[in-house]
């Protein structure tokens, strides 16, 4: 079960980080931010979102206290 959570993990980051990129070359962005109680913990997700934004050349940025994030744009919105 563990690997096959693993693997789950790695699909997502995967997902995340790829449409990430793209949204940032359209965009014309080298940083990008990524925020949200699904990075808190979960050191493998970072890690793959990492190694995925650096081979497409691109700066991944994890923010501390992150999960405060959806909190806050629910009130700005």
């Amino acid at each position: 079960i563990q690997q096959n959570r693993h693997i789950s993990t790695s699909q997502i980051a995967e997902n995340i980080g790829m449409l990430a990129c793209f949204l940032a070359d359209k965009e014309e962005v080298k940083n990008i931010v990524f925020c949200g109680g699904f990075t808190i913990k979960n050191k493998i997700l970072r890690k793959a979102i990492s190694r995925i934004c650096m081979i497409q050349q691109k700066k991944s940025i994890f923010l501390k206290n992150a999960e405060y994030m959806g909190a806050i744009g629910a009130l700005l919105s």
